[in-house]
């Protein structure tokens, strides 16, 4: 994959509509953090130069738990007077080189659910017509391989 992109993990939810005080992004599902799936995503796409945005309270559990997944993620703490995934996202675009032309941006609580497939022929159109983008991306059967994770729907 071309060097100059990374892939960029917005990862500061809290997780609180699922009734939990574990971190949206360390929640497990099929015996995985949710965050797993984004770094696996972006494993498989060829996209080794990743980034994760973290809230700026709590960033000490956030980077331990994130480097027990992935060692050579760096991570970045929302350091800006907003909040949500704009925090996330300006914070981020302050700390990215100025070699990388190119951003991928994954959500953890979507990633669970995106197949590489999916994504390859928009990130690879997106390479080709030298944009600089967000995109989203709706996976076929999406409910269906929701349920399929969690065995019945629940969230574990």
């Amino acid at each position: 994959m071309n060097k100059n992109i990374i892939g960029l993990i917005i990862a500061g939810g809290k997780g609180t509509r699922m009734k939990t005080d574990v971190p949206k992004p360390f929640i497990m599902i099929n015996n995985k953090p949710i965050i797993w799936y984004s770094f696996n995503l972006l494993n498989e796409l060829g996209i080794d130069n990743q980034l994760v945005s973290i809230p700026s309270n709590d960033n000490e559990y956030f980077i331990e738990e994130i480097r027990k997944i992935n060692p050579k993620a760096k991570c970045i703490p929302d350091n800006v007077p907003i909040r949500g995934n704009a925090a996330g996202l300006i914070s981020a675009l302050l700390s990215i080189p100025e070699n990388i032309d190119h951003i991928f941006v994954l959500h953890p609580d979507s990633s669970c659910f995106i197949s590489v497939s999916t994504v390859l022929p928009a990130l690879e159109k997106h390479l080709e017509q030298k944009l600089v983008s967000t995109f989203s991306v709706k996976e076929e059967n999406f409910l269906e391989k929701a349920f399929s994770l969690g065995g019945n729907g629940d969230v574990k």
